[in-house]
């Protein structure tokens, strides 16, 4: 439960919950001079009332955003940083047993919103000593990690070539994918073919002129997004491509009737 002082600051302070203990999942509004980051948390798991956690700046003051006992749920929640400001992530633990996720990799990660991880790590498990009971009084921390907020990353788009060749065959078409213009900084580049908000196919190159990768088995009569953009960075070049079937033949299946018109005169029996 949120404590009376974070009460007070929540009714007045509506749409600032997330800052003062409280994760939403809306977009943090930032202001200048702060980068939007967010921390994606896995579901699921056993004991889900005994976690809780915060990231707090590492010299002291207010957590930035948090879950307390009995609140965790996971998902994506979004919060502002001060670039250069160093902040702790801690993982507690009302039991002392650690958070209970077994096979998942990573249970949580740190990143600034649309850009690169910062931080991740598994299952919060560090406690030496616990209260063992699941009344959220006497948290055990689990695991603490420091981190440095920084800007976002400010790239330049790549530039990029397209060429495809059309298979009727098997209804699809490949797209090669030839880079024009690199992007300054960077070291490698993220080439992707999305449809309708799924990922067909992608390769990552070096970040050099003359570079390529063939994208392979993208379907016709479909409209296909083609994205260069910076590894872990936000700032793609993109063009669609949409290869009709037209002139392609009409594909059969054996034991099928064929539906045809034709003409014929009075008494004419012939097909």
């Amino acid at each position: 439960m949120l404590t009376n002082r974070k009460y007070t600051l929540l009714a007045v302070f509506v749409t600032c919950s997330m800052f003062f203990g409280m994760a939403t999942q809306s977009s943090a509004q930032c202001d200048p001079g702060e980068t939007a980051y967010e921390i994606t948390l896995a579901p699921g798991g056993s004991f889900v009332g005994e976690r809780s956690w915060e990231i707090v700046p590492t010299l002291g003051g207010d957590p930035v955003i948090s879950q307390e006992c009995g609140d965790y749920e996971g998902g994506t929640y979004s919060f502002c940083l001060t670039p250069g400001v160093s902040y702790t992530f801690i993982a507690y633990d009302d039991f002392g047993d650690g958070w209970n996720f077994f096979g998942v990799d990573p249970v949580w990660s740190i990143g600034i919103a649309g850009g690169p991880i910062v931080t991740e790590g598994g299952n919060p498990n560090g406690c030496s000593s616990g209260d063992f009971t699941t009344d959220c009084i006497g948290q055990c921390e689990e695991y603490s990690e420091s981190f440095i907020a920084s800007d976002p990353p400010d790239c330049t788009s790549p530039g990029f070539s397209l060429e495809t060749e059309r298979s009727c065959d098997d209804f699809n078409f490949s797209a090669t994918v030839t880079i024009d213009a690199i992007s300054p900084g960077a070291s490698l580049l993220l080439i992707t073919a999305d449809a309708g908000g799924v990922q067909l196919a992608g390769a990552t190159v070096p970040n050099l002129v003359g570079q390529t990768a063939t994208l392979a088995d993208l379907p016709l009569d479909d409209e296909v997004i083609i994205s260069v953009n910076v590894l872990g960075a936000t700032c793609p070049s993109t063009e669609t491509v949409n290869i009709s079937s037209i002139g392609c033949p009409v594909p059969l299946t054996c034991g099928e009737p064929l539906e045809v018109e034709y003409c014929y005169d009075n008494n004419d029996e012939s097909l």
